[in-house]
């Protein structure tokens, strides 16, 4: 309804919805009870389905998915076969790319970069600037944020931090309470 335009071999299928000025093209498949509006764009092979909502001016891409109550809001940017479900949240200028997965109650914000094979799940939250990518694992309730960056096949699980200009590398896990806060911290190798 509205301005809002559906387009290509685009498909809002059962009672999903395509409001405001939001676009849907491509192949794109709008789902269950899934809504798009505000000046969302979802282009390309994009599948979003469940109670799932895409709104402001948030931009879906590529191969990306969303499902379950996910949210995707504010200039958010899923591209490249992303994948983002349950209760997650990804707002403000974040960006979930090249097959990063957000699930759970996880939120992913800011400025922040979800890349490659990386997951951010359980209640877990990366934010500011931080960058989450290879295969590493965000989990339970653990925070990255700052100009933080996580990657290689590091786990960072618990209620652990990472912060400011820290970088976290290689095959660490990092867990319980653990903070690397404020200055820059370097971790990479097998550490546990």
């Amino acid at each position: 309804s509205g301005n809002a335009c559906v387009s290509g071999y685009a498909q809002v299928k059962l009672v999903a919805r395509v409001n405001g000025y939001a676009t849907v093209a491509g192949d794109s498949v709008i789902d269950g009870r899934a809504k798009v509006y505000g000046n969302a764009i979802v282009s390309g092979r994009v599948h979003i389905d469940g109670f799932a909502e895409i709104y402001d001016d948030a931009f879906v891409y590529n191969n990306a998915r969303v499902s379950g109550d996910a949210k995707v809001y504010g200039k958010a940017r899923l591209l490249d076969m992303a994948k983002v479900s349950g209760q997650a949240r990804i707002f403000g200028k974040a960006n979930v790319i090249d097959r990063g997965k957000v699930y759970g109650v996880a939120h992913v914000f800011g400025s922040a970069t979800i890349s490659d094979r990386a997951w951010v799940y359980d209640d877990a939250k990366v934010y500011d600037s931080s960058h989450v990518y290879g295969d590493a694992q965000i989990c339970v309730k653990a925070h990255i944020f700052g100009d933080a960056q996580v990657y290689g096949v590091s786990i960072i699980c618990g209620e652990a931090q990472v912060a400011g200009k820290s970088i976290i590398a290689g095959t660490t896990y990092v867990g319980g309470t653990t903070k690397f806060t404020g200055r820059k911290y370097t971790l990479s190798g097998n550490f546990r």
